[in-house]
């Protein structure tokens, strides 16, 4: 039985555990009834970050579909996809989010202003000290920060997730 979570104008959310006889690999997950493709991201693929700025502490892991990040803003749009964040949290009401999800095209908004790091000897595009994303190992990784960070700080978040 799914344990639903909803929250003020985001859609519902099944959340399931299942427990497969082998694992899922590549196969794609079908739904029984409709016969759809079911969105999916497997939760033993999450990675953590090692390291986060002194006085942000993990608040919750919030499931997402349809986006890409939207904290602190949306750069860019993705549709049928799913997503994980992990969200840390200051006293002081500052935040920083951690997505991530399957590789999907991005598509910046025009004049967005970007400039190219790297993550893991990955390429990576960093905006403003709010934002640095990746794709790893067939997931797009997205550091955001509320208020900015200095890239310095969003680089080492970045790269104490393990490969």
């Amino acid at each position: 039985r799914p344990r639903k979570v909803q929250c003020g104008g985001v859609g519902i959310y099944a959340v399931f555990r299942v427990r497969l006889a082998l694992p899922l690999a590549r196969r794609r997950l079908i739904d029984g009834v409709t016969g759809r493709p079911v969105p999916h991201l497997d939760v033993e693929a999450i990675r953590r970050p090692s390291y986060v700025p002194p006085g942000y502490r993990f608040r919750y892991d919030q499931p997402g579909t349809g986006a890409f990040p939207e904290f602190p803003f949306p750069p860019v749009t993705s549709r049928d996809r799913v997503s994980s964040t992990e969200v840390f949290g200051t006293s002081d009401d500052r935040w920083l989010f951690i997505t991530q999800q399957p590789v999907v095209p991005v598509r910046w908004p025009a004049g967005f202003k970007a400039r190219s790091v790297t993550v893991h000897e990955d390429p990576a595009t960093a905006a403003a000290g709010r934002l640095l994303t990746w794709n790893q190992d067939g997931l797009r990784f997205t550091v955001t920060a509320a208020p900015a960070l200095p890239l310095s700080e969003l680089l080492a978040i970045a790269n104490s997730i393990r490969r």
